[in-house]
């Protein structure tokens, strides 16, 4: 099946960063260069040194305890920020994990690119209640 802007309907691209008060943005440079690269693939307009900038101004205004940012850009490069708190003591938690019966079509760029679009990920995780 071929990908449309009908079967992919309006999508967004996605960055999710871990920021520390010590750090900063953990890999932040690669985050921006994969971001740039899902921009320039897709045909998203994006202002790079701007969202870099943004993510400075954003980063100011977090509390002194690790966070989850996520960035999200849309079509015409307009940028949305959120953040939660990593609680304390999260990465003490085993992750829970399944394999499918069947391999996922990792030939489509939106396994290479991180989005919105997201459905195979629904679908997998839909098999796993």
């Amino acid at each position: 099946m071929g990908l449309t802007d009908e079967t992919m309907g309006d999508f967004q691209l996605l960055e999710s960063m871990l920021w520390t008060p010590e750090s900063g943005f953990f890999l932040f440079e690669r985050h921006m260069s994969r971001l740039q690269a899902a921009a320039d693939y897709f045909g998203f307009a994006l202002d790079l040194a701007m969202v870099v900038q943004e993510a400075s101004d954003y980063a100011w205004h977090l509390t002194g305890q690790p966070h989850k940012v996520r960035l999200l850009v849309s079509r015409d490069g307009e940028s949305a920020w959120q953040a939660a708190p990593i609680p304390a003591g999260t990465g003490d938690n085993a992750p829970r994990v399944a394999l499918l019966s069947q391999p996922l079509d990792t030939s489509s760029p939106f396994f290479r690119f991180k989005t919105t679009y997201r459905p195979h990920y629904d679908r997998a995780l839909a098999s796993f209640p």
